[in-house]
């Protein structure tokens, strides 16, 4: 029979048996454990239902074409969900419009904005086209 033990617990193929140290941390532990699965639920519950204002800046053409359609959805599932698309060709200062985010088409060069790549997109075409 295969028996382990460390300083909380005993335990071997057949059974597991905590020790009294072992009882009286997870004891402890409870009302820790409630608590963290209530802020994990609060969390997940306001993660699922989105409600607020938030304010998208994008170029037009792209935003017209590429984003509008996407907004009906989230919209009818958080019925508490505003959107504001900003449609403009010009690079707007984020926080002095209090954008919350902004897609851009191309290198941005502003060092304070935090970037993340969302595709690597190429367009393509006929050379008589060009």
């Amino acid at each position: 029979m295969l028996k382990l033990r460390d300083e909380h617990s005993a335990w071997s193929r057949s059974a597991c048996a905590l020790t009294d140290q072992g009882r009286d941390i997870t004891t402890g532990q409870k009302p820790l454990v409630g608590e963290m699965d209530e802020a994990d639920s609060e969390l997940t519950s306001g993660m699922l239902n989105a409600s607020g204002l938030i304010r998208i800046a994008v170029s037009a053409t792209f935003g017209r074409r590429h984003i509008l359609p996407l907004i009906p959805e989230p919209l009818s599932l958080n019925p508490g969900l505003q959107v504001d698309l900003v449609l403009s060709d010009f690079v707007r200062d984020m926080v002095e419009d209090r954008i919350d985010l902004a897609i851009r088409v191309g290198p941005v060069n502003d060092l304070d904005a935090v970037v993340r790549r969302a595709t690597d997109f190429f367009a393509t075409a006929l050379p008589q086209r060009v």
